[in-house]
């Protein structure tokens, strides 16, 4: 994704329009792209101003663009933007203006649409959560993980920021069997090897974090306290970024 060629702002609520916007144009005015903006309203999910409604209260489409319009002008923005508004359906909307996997999606954080745009779109993926500072971020990364492309592209997006690995290696057993605590050790082995592979290769530091459950929720306890502003998941599974004491200002999913 060194060679990203498109943003993609998906914009489901005009309060996010500003925040959205502004941070979309940043980044395509620093890697010199071409930026697209869609807004969908999706009923009844988000009601609409009536501002934006005509007379027979249908949503008035062109309202919304030019009110799009007005706030890109606020935020004196030199660019030739193409937008879209819709009514419905966002996922379809995205996939429809996609054109290369080189193509980056940047969206507000909604739960069930942000879960549904990445369980079914596999371009790399920005959520703001908060509309704050980025200042530092934690890379989660496993065994399976692509973590040379999710570092590389990461680094081309965020290339200022302080980053740190964590490696997310878990096992479940049944202690009452030998075997099955040999293949343990062996595979922590393996997994460590795996992680001491990528710090080489990151130059950054990282904690070797294991867990003895399904469940994510120490992982996620201990990426909370360290309070970092981005959280790029290297690992495809979204349950731990999307959980709700994660609280941090963005999140960046790589999808290679």
């Amino acid at each position: 994704m060194e060679n990203v060629t498109k943003v993609i702002t998906l914009i489901n609520e005009l309060k996010d329009a500003k925040s959205l916007i502004q941070n979309s144009f940043d980044i395509s005015k620093r890697l010199d792209i071409v930026m697209e903006i869609i807004f969908v309203c999706e009923l009844p999910l988000f009601d609409i101003p009536s501002f934006f409604k005509s007379s027979d209260d249908t949503i008035d489409l062109n309202r919304i663009k030019n009110e799009i319009n007005n706030i890109i002008k606020d935020l004196d923005i030199k660019k030739d933007i193409a937008i879209f508004v819709y009514i419905d359906d966002s996922l379809d909307r995205v996939k429809h203006l996609i054109q290369s996997p080189h193509e980056i999606i940047i969206m507000s954080y909604k739960k069930s649409i942000s879960k549904m745009i990445l369980e079914n779109i596999n371009n790399p993926i920005l959520i703001m959560k908060k509309d704050k500072d980025i200042k530092s971020s934690i890379t989660i990364v496993n065994f399976s993980s692509k973590y040379k492309s999710c570092l590389i592209n990461s680094n081309y997006l965020f290339p200022e920021i302080q980053n740190s690995i964590i490696y997310d290696y878990r096992y479940i057993i049944d202690p009452t069997m030998q075997s099955d605590l040999q293949n343990i050790k062996e595979l922590e082995d393996e997994n460590r090897k795996k992680f001491k592979e990528i710090l080489d290769y990151s130059s950054l530091d990282g904690d070797f974090f294991i867990d003895n459950s399904i469940s994510k929720d120490k992982l996620i306890g201990h990426i909370a306290k360290s309070e970092v502003d981005l959280v790029i998941d290297c690992t495809n599974n979204h349950d731990i970024s999307f959980a709700k004491e994660l609280d941090c200002n963005l999140l960046y999913f790589n999808r290679e």
